[in-house]
């Protein structure tokens, strides 16, 4: 009857022993894929905030190329308008002399150099002919002013 006790029982016990084994081995499996999915998303997770971050940087850096390119037009504009604004004060400038010294009929050797560097920043800086026709007028005009007609204090 021992040896009927002990066969099954030996039996039983090896049934429950490789039971308890193979939950083991279930529980800790489990576990294990539980670890790897875990892992797997939080890798998702770091390369969806890593992409998201390149993202923004993007975002960032196309709004600071958007901002440097209005800044360029902005400044371009400006030294365009000082450019244009200085040209029309030659001008002025010009014109004045001309009016000046054409109801005098001549022009001084100191006004007509100075007349002449103003005409040649004035065509540096784009000016067009219609003051090359008054500077070609004050050019013909003769230099040495003497009379009543001239004083030099009348400018």
């Amino acid at each position: 009857m021992m040896d009927l006790i002990i066969q099954y029982w030996v039996q039983e016990g090896f049934t429950l022993l490789l039971a308890l084994i193979a939950y083991g081995w279930r529980s800790l499996h489990k576990r294990i894929k539980l670890q790897h999915l875990k892992e797997e998303q939080a890798r998702l997770e770091l390369a969806a905030l890593q992409e998201q971050r390149r993202a923004e940087e993007e975002k960032v850096r196309l709004e600071l190329a958007a901002i440097q390119e209005e800044k360029r037009i902005r400044e371009e504009l400006e030294r365009e308008a000082i450019k244009l604004g200085m040209q029309a004060l030659l001008r002025d400038r010009i014109i004045q002399q001309y009016n000046h010294y054409s109801l005098k009929q001549c022009v001084p050797i100191y006004a007509r150099e100075n007349i002449e560097q103003l005409y040649a920043q004035y065509t540096n800086l784009g000016g067009n002919g219609t003051i090359t026709e008054l500077m070609n007028k004050l050019r013909a005009m003769p230099t040495p002013c003497v009379g009543a007609d001239f004083d030099e204090m009348d400018m």
